[in-house]
């Protein structure tokens, strides 16, 4: 059982609250995240399969937590996986830094939103 200090991603708990200024659109699909990956536990595979999609860019934030999990599970599932580097954060610019480049060295892209827009229009 999880305590309320442990139970970060539950919504009871604030957890995956999305941050203020986003909203999605009417059109937006909405798939709750339990833990580190939106893959685990998840109907997100499914879901993105379905629809026929071949590449995730990731936004986010914890590169050592979420994103990383995330992006591990995306690629893992056969997903072009892409890191825009602008839109993620961790604690500190050496935690995010050390993270990019063990992301890039798996095989994950990590780019910027300007290179991002110019790749996959």
């Amino acid at each position: 059982m999880l305590t309320a200090k442990q139970a970060i991603a539950f919504p009871a708990h604030g957890g995956g609250a999305l941050v203020d200024g986003l909203k999605p659109e009417k059109e937006d699909i909405m798939s709750p995240k339990y833990r580190n990956s939106a893959f685990f536990n998840t109907n997100l595979d499914l879901m993105l399969r379905r629809m026929g999609v071949k590449t995730v860019v990731l936004a986010g934030t914890q590169y050592p937590n979420c994103v990383r999990g995330t992006a591990n599970d995306a690629m893992s599932y056969d997903y072009d996986t892409v890191i825009c580097t602008d839109a993620c954060s961790a604690k500190t610019p050496e935690v995010a830094a050390a993270n990019v480049f063990d992301m890039k060295n798996m095989g994950i892209k990590c780019i910027s939103l300007d290179e991002i827009e110019k790749e996959y229009k």
